[in-house]
């Protein structure tokens, strides 16, 4: 069965929990859950646009430049 995609409506704990239940006859639990937030995680962060990275960095109190670097991170992460 392939991983499922995250749906635009979903949390995170949504997604990870409709996942875990759709792989877990086919992988241990702690392998699912590390395969469900992972798939969140690169599903996410691929669509994340540069200007909103920032944004929210910035919202959460990091300085510019450290938001350009965790924006870079993950930006490089899902190249």
């Amino acid at each position: 069965m392939p991983i499922p995609s995250p749906k635009s409506s979903e949390t995170k704990s949504q997604f990870v929990s409709r996942c875990i239940s759709e792989i877990k006859d086919e992988y241990r639990q702690d392998v699912a859950v590390a395969i469900c937030i992972t798939t969140w995680d690169e599903e996410k962060f691929a669509k994340y646009p540069w200007n909103k990275c920032i944004t929210d960095q910035i919202d959460r109190g990091y300085s510019v430049k450290t938001a350009e670097r965790i924006c870079g991170w993950i930006k490089k992460k899902n190249k």
